[in-house]
């Protein structure tokens, strides 16, 4: 046999015959304190004075409550305070009890109407005894591990103390992670070292740069604007110049679909160096068996994890799946109000202040459908809404996606074409046109992502001027009754629309008059085909985003909702304007009747303004899209319109 390294303890074999793994002789080296033992004891003392410590260890017939930072450090907590001094007993909790037959604080409450010493330690102090937590003598509420503390525990391990320590360090990790990046041998640097290279990659930071920081992001506006002011306030908050109560830390996020939601949180973690926590409502079902409680378990898990991690984001991604209490049915209430509750008190712990450290952001297609109880003052009380990114956002976009490829070029022009598209179609406008240069064996070309934009239209002529009067229709009536500002008019396809005018809304819609020229701005698409083309497509029309349902929408609300129409109750919203038709055919056919009189009266609108609608469409035939300024000049040619007759039947133009 060969000889065994002296570095080595002797083989040993167990009852089995099983080679028991040797442990390394550390005979000859200095022993130094062991981190498990030196982080807890160090978080309790940074929050106690000398006074306070004397109380606890000393103090007869006592009973201390610990509020842990995370269930992590729920054991080593207590076996720090344990051994801390004498106690006649001790409760460590990190989840609900199971069964009646769990321990339910009898010993606890036992020992101190004896007189005696207890103490309990939870993430989470509702978990402990109810007796336990309003007769407790001391409640201690830890933070999670200050750097300075930290860098104090480094010194003891490494016996010296680190030189560069940032103000975040060990933010995001888990007692275990901070533990296994302070080893005894390492020099302090290494320690830090380790520490935030740790917390990077629990961040979820692709090595590879994929996730940009937030000031390498475009467009985004109000949301923008708040992700920016947080990183700065949790920088504030962990030198310790605000509470975490100063945070806007609870919102919700509402846009379209594709419009960068979860990217956008991506590189806000990155920038604040924390790690986020993504989950939903369909991640809670599929991770358990679905049963109620299943699912309610899955949600505690999500938020004791966040709780863990803090300083961390939790986003709730898609938190419209979590029904609104007000629109589910009575055969699924009992089931869902038990799964709204739980969030709901979940969130109150997480938001309130007692679980410092957790960002809450919830991410919605569709803010009209959440609970109102979670959009409340003291939950997710700010909804920002993110707009599609403009010209000068798309441009910044797709010079970020392209990277190296058309460096120094102007592309305005592409991006102008993009218009209408989101951060996540202009990566895969980049993805297509290196695709066609690299089957082509050569570099980019600008033609190849225009051509990715606006690929070659292969409609119909008729098709692409009915299209290009419809559209020109929104934009000239919407200017002319001063329903909204044009941005943009495209006739180039997106997705399952043939054309598109991107607008900013005039006016808040609080009154009558304002919901009724929005009515009308909506309208004019088929009206200009009816007027100029003679009669109108089914473009208007055919499914629940068309503008006629959006126009039924905007009438029947004002009967439902508002007291402006015949009845001055409440019927319900604009989600519930298909039902109370159905169900109610008097009010179905007073929204009938006033959609055909501002119908008529958009007819009339544009008959006069014809010649301008036909000019923009001419224009957009060629070019296939305008700009603002564009459509502005073009309107600004037309000085002496004149009236188009009722009635008239395929005018020739262009």
């Amino acid at each position: 046999m060969a000889d065994i390294d002296d570095t080595w303890d002797d083989i040993v074999i167990d009852d089995s015959g099983s080679i028991v793994p040797p442990k390394r002789n550390t005979i000859g080296k200095e022993e130094l304190p062991d981190a498990r033992q030196l982080l807890p004891e160090a978080l309790l003392e940074s929050v106690l004075s000398k006074a306070e410590l004397h109380e606890i260890t000393e103090r007869d017939a006592y009973c201390l409550i610990v509020h842990a930072p995370g269930q992590d450090w729920v054991k080593p907590l207590h076996r720090a305070i344990r051994s801390m001094s004498d106690w006649d007993d001790e409760m460590g909790r990190t989840e609900a009890p199971r069964s009646n037959s769990d321990d339910n604080g009898e010993g606890l409450i036992k020992a101190l109407a004896g007189g005696g010493r207890v103490f309990a330690v939870s993430q989470n102090l509702a978990l402990l005894p109810s007796a336990i937590r309003t007769s407790a003598d001391r409640t201690i509420e830890l933070p999670t591990m200050p750097a300075p503390i930290l860098a104090k525990v480094i010194k003891q391990v490494t016996g010296k103390l680190p030189v560069d320590v940032p103000a975040s360090l060990g933010a995001g990790l888990m007692f275990d992670e901070i533990v296994t990046c302070l080893r005894p041998g390492s020099t302090a640097a290494e320690c830090v070292e380790r520490l935030k290279n740790a917390a990077q990659r629990k961040v979820g930071i692709p090595s590879n740069g994929e996730v940009p920081a937030l000031h390498e992001l475009y467009g985004y506006g109000a949301a923008m604007t708040w992700a920016t002011e947080l990183v700065d306030d949790l920088e504030s908050w962990r030198r310790g110049e605000i509470p975490w109560s100063s945070l806007s830390a609870a919102v919700v996020l509402s846009s379209q679909p594709g419009l960068g939601k979860t990217s956008m949180m991506q590189s806000l973690a990155k920038s604040c160096g924390i790690p986020m926590i993504a989950t939903s409502v369909a991640a809670w079902f599929t991770s358990g068996t679905g049963y109620l409680d299943s699912v309610v378990k899955q949600v505690d898990q999500v938020f004791a994890q966040a709780r863990a991690q803090a300083p961390c984001i939790l986003l709730l991604d898609e938190i419209d799946a979590l029904p609104s209490r007000n629109a589910t049915d009575s055969r699924n209430a009992d089931y869902w109000a038990v799964v709204i509750t739980n969030v709901l008190t979940l969130l109150d712990g997480a938001v309130s202040g007692q679980t410092e450290g957790v960002i809450v952001v919830g991410a919605t297609n569709h803010a009209g459908r959440l609970d109102p109880a979670l959009v409340r003052p003291g939950r997710l009380s700010r909804v920002i809404h993110i707009d599609p990114p403009d010209e000068a956002a798309l441009e910044g976009i797709l010079r970020q996606h392209l990277g190296g490829d058309l460096a120094g070029e102007d592309l305005s022009v592409p991006a102008r074409l993009a218009i209408g598209s989101s951060g996540a179609t202009c990566v895969d406008f980049v993805k297509t046109a290196r695709r066609t240069a690299r089957n082509a064996k050569r570099t980019m070309k600008m033609a190849d992502l225009i051509e990715a934009i606006a690929p070659d239209d292969h409609r119909s002529p008729e098709l692409i001027e009915r299209i290009a009067i419809h559209e020109a229709g929104h934009a000239v009536i919407s200017h002319a009754i001063g329903a909204a500002k044009v941005i943009a008019i495209s006739i180039v396809p997106k997705g399952g629309t043939g054309g598109f005018v991107m607008s900013d809304r005039i006016g808040s819609q609080s009154t009558r008059g304002d919901v009724e020229r929005m009515v009308m701005h909506t309208l004019a698409g088929r009206a200009a085909e009816e007027i100029i083309l003679g009669e109108p497509g089914t473009g208007s029309g055919g499914g629940a985003d068309s503008d006629l349902a959006a126009a039924t929408r905007f009438v029947a609300v004002l009967h439902l909702g508002t007291a402006m129409g015949e009845e001055f109750i409440y019927r319900g919203d604009a989600r519930d304007v298909p039902s109370m038709l159905s169900m109610h055919p008097r009010i179905a056919t007073a929204v009938e009747q006033e959609l055909r009189k501002l119908y008529a009266e958009t007819l009339r609108l544009t008959r006069i303004h014809a010649d301008t609608i036909v000019a923009v469409a001419d224009e957009l035939m060629v070019t296939r899209h305008l700009g603002g300024q564009q459509f502005l000049d073009i309107v600004a040619t037309i000085k002496a319109p004149r009236e188009w007759p009722a009635g008239k039947e395929g005018i020739q133009h262009g």
